[in-house]
């Protein structure tokens, strides 16, 4: 399993989510050797934490689900989308966060609640959801964020 966490940010509050990318690849290293079924192989979770006058301007994603990863072109060069992946936006009170001095209890809390998105997924029915949710919980506490 792939963990992949992705950000878009206000600049005034992106100095905050610097722990975010300080843990990504620790985060994708816990979960490389783990398995919670066959339907769900890559996980993107999009971080979304804009200032509310320039929030309204970005339409919310909704979950993109992909079974078989097709070719495409990015940049000129020939690129394939992961199989099995899911792919979707969670935005993240901004209030909050601006007004936070340690983020990452509240990050953590808010991802949690969001891994419901992906029994709202039909394809995705190989999955061990509450395993994935206990090991994502545990790997924050291992690094001492909650």
């Amino acid at each position: 399993m792939q963990v992949h966490l992705t950000k878009e940010l206000s600049d005034n509050i992106s100095q905050k989510f610097r722990v975010v990318s300080d843990i990504t690849y620790e985060l994708n290293d816990f979960f490389n050797e783990k398995h919670y079924g066959d339907d769900l192989q890559v996980l993107y979770i999009g971080l979304f934490c804009m200032s509310p006058n320039v929030a309204s301007i970005f339409k919310l994603s909704k979950p993109k689900y992909i079974f078989e990863g097709k070719e495409y072109i990015f940049d000129g060069m020939q690129r394939r989308s992961d199989d099995r992946s899911l792919q979707y936006e969670l935005r993240l009170d901004y209030d909050i966060y601006n007004n936070s001095d340690d983020i990452r209890p509240i990050i953590v809390s808010d991802m949690l609640k969001s891994l419901d998105v992906i029994t709202t997924i039909k394809k995705i029915k190989d999955f061990d959801l509450d395993r994935f949710e206990n090991d994502f919980e545990q790997f924050f506490k291992l690094k001492g964020w909650i």
